[in-house]
């Protein structure tokens, strides 16, 4: 019954009305048409493939993630009917026009993807981070990242930065401080101190102020 529904989906709506339906719906909580240069923070690849993996799950949508490896920066889309739907690929077009684009895996290629993965399931969180060549590593089922910086007095605007995201958030992280260095440590509580996707979107997050 389930291929039967995804089926009659198809006969009804390309990929195109699916991409803009999902930026329909999410452009009420999210600026997502931006028209603007790529901005890694509202463009990320890892979140718009998370959101639109669950978003087209929750329509039983047959939808698989493409993974492609590189050595500057991974990357990572949504991958329906054999095409991928990239809502981030104006970071490579330049083109602030393009809020998505629907591309063959084999098309990444001319910017610098010769080798993908197909998978079935969203990855882990350590796939997921290595999208963003991420500096945190993960550490008694944290993650965890130090920073240092030139003297006290910037080490303290970071802090006051990350406290204003933390606190929109609702999440917040473990802090050791001393001078000009300091580590961060994230797990969610509430899921047993383990890492869940708050805790890597809130590195993300933390990441653009770093």
């Amino acid at each position: 019954m389930k291929y039967l529904k995804t089926y009659k989906l198809f006969e009804s709506q390309n990929l195109d009305s699916l991409a803009n339906q999902f930026l329909d719906e999410y452009s009420h909580q999210y600026d997502l048409r931006l028209g603007k240069p790529f901005d890694k923070e509202k463009a990320n690849c890892s979140w718009f493939t998370k959101e639109f993996y669950n978003w087209a799950k929750s329509k039983s949508i047959d939808v698989k993630i493409v993974y492609f490896d590189s050595d500057v920066e991974a990357h990572i889309v949504p991958m329906i009917d054999g095409q991928t739907i990239d809502f981030s690929v104006k970071q490579f077009t330049k083109n602030p026009d393009d809020d998505y684009l629907i591309l063959a895996s084999d098309d990444y290629s001319k910017w610098g993807y010769s080798e993908y993965e197909i998978l079935d399931e969203f990855p882990d969180w350590a796939t997921v981070m290595s999208a963003s060549k991420s500096k945190w590593s993960e550490i008694d089922n944290k993650l965890q990242r130090e920073f240092e910086f030139d003297d006290f007095q910037q080490a303290l605007q970071f802090i006051n930065e990350i406290a204003v995201i933390c606190e929109s958030e609702n999440h917040h992280p473990e802090i050791n401080w001393v001078y000009n260095k300091i580590i961060l440590k994230l797990s969610t509580h509430d899921a047993g101190d383990v890492i869940t996707e708050k805790d890597i979107k809130l590195a993300e997050l933390i990441d653009e102020v770093a």
